[in-house]
């Protein structure tokens, strides 16, 4: 049994217009004006609707609850554009060259000059938060740093800043008000100014207990 779409608004990469499209066993035949339909096709009437043949749906999730636990991705399977918000986006970049040497992926976060990026996370059912984070920063000078900040549901606050130079492992565990919180969020943020001055982050990890 096939399927005769008929009479909808084809948009295809290379035009536009109003025709038929056939499929059988799952992939499209044939795509044209007044198409016949086999004597056990269905017939769905598309007129007026537009018909995207072929098209994909590019969008992903992120920490998706799933059967009671929540998916874990990460810079090397994931991406920012996913559930990461940056103020700017051409200071926010996933590269190799931002990679912790000593971590398992080949991928890391950079972040130049003046730049805030963000991630919601609820913290429901869990008492106590943990953050760990591979980090290091470039040529800051001495009132410039990489923020940890987390948001309560009404206000940012800043849980720790570093001016590291080579890559550093850190734990940084929240405030009582961070766990338990459907408004959380995580931000990096960085205060610098020139054009060389940057920070990496890779091995981002929200533990809840």
């Amino acid at each position: 049994m096939g399927i005769l779409i008929r009479s909808g608004t084809i948009v295809t990469a290379l035009d536009t217009w109003v025709g038929d499209i056939l499929c059988q066993d799952g992939s499209i035949v044939a795509l044209g004006a007044k198409l016949e339909a086999g004597a056990n096709d269905a017939v769905i009437d598309a007129g007026g609707q537009y018909v995207f043949p072929g098209g994909l749906d590019p969008h992903v999730h992120m920490e998706l609850p799933f059967m009671g636990t929540i998916s874990a991705d990460d810079f090397e399977s994931g991406t920012l554009d996913a559930q990461w918000n940056c103020s700017y986006a051409s200071r926010c970049k996933i590269k190799h060259k931002a990679q912790n040497k000593n971590s398992s992926g080949v991928w890391g976060l950079q972040l130049k000059k003046t730049v805030d990026i963000d991630l919601a996370v609820s913290t429901v059912g869990y008492a106590t938060i943990d953050i760990y984070i591979s980090e290091r920063s470039q040529n800051y000078e001495s009132a410039e740093f990489l923020s940890l900040d987390w948001f309560d549901g009404s206000s940012w606050n800043t849980a720790d800043q570093w001016q590291q130079k080579g890559w550093k492992d850190r734990m940084v565990t929240l405030p009582a008000a961070a766990g338990n919180n459907s408004a959380f969020q995580l931000r990096f943020s960085c205060n610098a100014k020139g054009k060389q001055e940057r920070s990496k982050v890779d091995d981002v990890l929200v533990v809840g207990n």
